[in-house]
C-alpha cells in the first residue's frame, strides 16, 4: 500500500527554499496543518499532494512511499520535540530493553 512520504515532502519544501507560511499559503492550508503533515501526523489530502508536486516539481511517486517509514527515522525526527527530561526516559527504556532482550536471547 502506497504511503504519503513525509520526511521528502520536507526536503523538498527546504530544498528550494520555501518556508512554511509560504507552501501553506499555497496549498490553501494553515501553517500547523502543514507543520502536522510534514512531521508525519497528518495524511494530506489526494488534491494537496497534487498539488505540492507541482510547487516541488517532482513527481507524485517521489512523495508517496510503498513503505513505511522506518520508526528509527521516525523516533529521530520527533525526538527533538521531547523536553531533556522525556529523551532521558525514552534512551533509559531503549537501554533497559536492549538488556532484557539479551537476557531473553542468552536463555535460550
Amino acid at each position: 500500500m502506497d504511503k504519503f512520504n513525509s520526511v521528502r515532502a520536507a526536503k523538498c519544501r527546504e530544498d528550494l527554499n520555501l518556508t512554511l507560511s509560504y507552501i501553506a499559503n499555497q496549498l490553501s492550508i494553515s501553517i500547523k496543518e502543514l507543520s502536522e503533515i510534514e512531521s508525519g501526523n497528518l495524511l494530506p489530502s489526494g488534491d494537496t499532494i497534487e498539488q505540492m508536486v507541482k510547487i516541488y516539481g517532482c513527481s507524485k511517486q517521489h512523495l508517496i512511499s510503498d513503505t513505511l517509514e522506518p520508526q528509527a527515522v521516525i523516533l529521530a525526527r520527533n525526538g527533538e520535540k521531547l523536553s531533556k527530561f522525556d529523551q532521558d526516559q525514552v534512551f533509559g527504556f531503549l537501554a533497559f530493553q536492549r538488556e532484557i532482550s539479551k537476557q531473553i536471547h542468552n536463555e535460550h
